[in-house]
């Protein structure tokens, strides 16, 4: 059975674990699905809560990737 954002049950077959829609918080999922209901309550999770890109109307509805290699990193301050 899939979950939601909170970790409640949902029957939702398209989502995670059956499945994965693109904008799905799979991170935050299997953290509190794993750490229990103390991690379900606290609302533990990752802090990321949205995607940087949007999904596309074109398919592959995926945005372009992120260039890791190109990418300037920067230090938290600058």
């Amino acid at each position: 059975m899939a979950h939601d954002s909170a970790g409640t049950a949902t029957p939702d077959p398209a989502g995670f674990p059956n499945g994965r829609r693109p904008n799905d918080d799979v991170t935050d999922l299997v953290v509190r699905v794993a750490g229990g209901k103390n991690y379900i309550d606290n609302r533990v999770g990752d802090g990321v809560h949205v995607n940087d890109k949007g999904i596309t109307a074109d398919f592959p509805f995926l945005p372009t990737p992120f260039d890791g290699r190109d990418r300037v990193h920067k230090d938290p301050g600058e």
